[in-house]
């Protein structure tokens, strides 16, 4: 584990990190959030540009955030952290492939009311 010194510095360098690995509609930033929620996926919008290996993979991005972890005794930006990646490992994870929190829901309430 590297010796991080600067806490501060380091969940801030990990938070700019994350979103730039992010599909281009989770990078704006919504109601003082890092990242845009994942009920805001619309159409296509999917989280596939996370599905890597390698320097900029998950695993490397779960490393980094084990890294930063012990730094913080309560820190309300890491728990937000860890309930994003939480919530697209969620997401990515799941069987059909196809589950936006919010989305699905509402196109089968859809689906009902015009029938």
């Amino acid at each position: 584990m590297p010796d991080v010194a600067d806490r501060t510095a380091f969940g801030s360098s990990w938070c700019t990190w994350w979103l730039a690995l992010q599909p281009k509609w989770r990078q704006e930033p919504t109601d003082g959030r890092l990242l845009g929620p994942l009920s805001l996926a619309k159409g296509n919008d999917n989280l596939n540009a996370l599905k890597k290996g390698g320097a900029s993979g998950l695993v490397t991005v779960l490393i980094a955030l084990k890294w930063w972890a012990p730094l913080t005794d309560s820190d309300s930006e890491w728990e937000a952290a860890v309930r994003d990646i939480f919530s697209c490992l969620e997401h990515l994870t799941d069987s059909r492939g196809t589950k936006r929190k919010g989305i699905e829901e509402n196109k089968s309430k859809a689906k009902k009311k015009k029938t």
